[in-house]
């Protein structure tokens, strides 16, 4: 269930993303997760287990969507506020 609603967030902030006109970032967070999937899938289910891969695939996604939808939408609320 805790997962679910990791992934539902990192799909609103993907979608906020590319409703804001950003392909790149969407984008590459879509590669960065398939990175982590490959790195992860080799290390993870040793001490973790099957759920250790999708982990740390959504994470990864999320960490640069994150970071990148909070930079645009301070450069809009700047650009508002002139």
């Amino acid at each position: 269930m805790q997962s679910s609603n990791a992934l539902h967030g990192v799909f609103s902030i993907f979608s906020s993303l590319q409703g804001l006109g950003e392909m790149t970032v969407p984008t590459l967070s879509g590669f960065a997760e398939m990175l982590m999937r490959m790195g992860a899938a080799l290390v993870l289910p040793t001490f973790i287990g099957r759920s250790g891969v999708f982990f740390a695939a959504w994470v990864c996604a999320a960490a640069l969507n994150l970071v990148w939808y909070y930079m645009r939408i301070g450069k809009i609320k700047r650009e508002m506020m002139q």
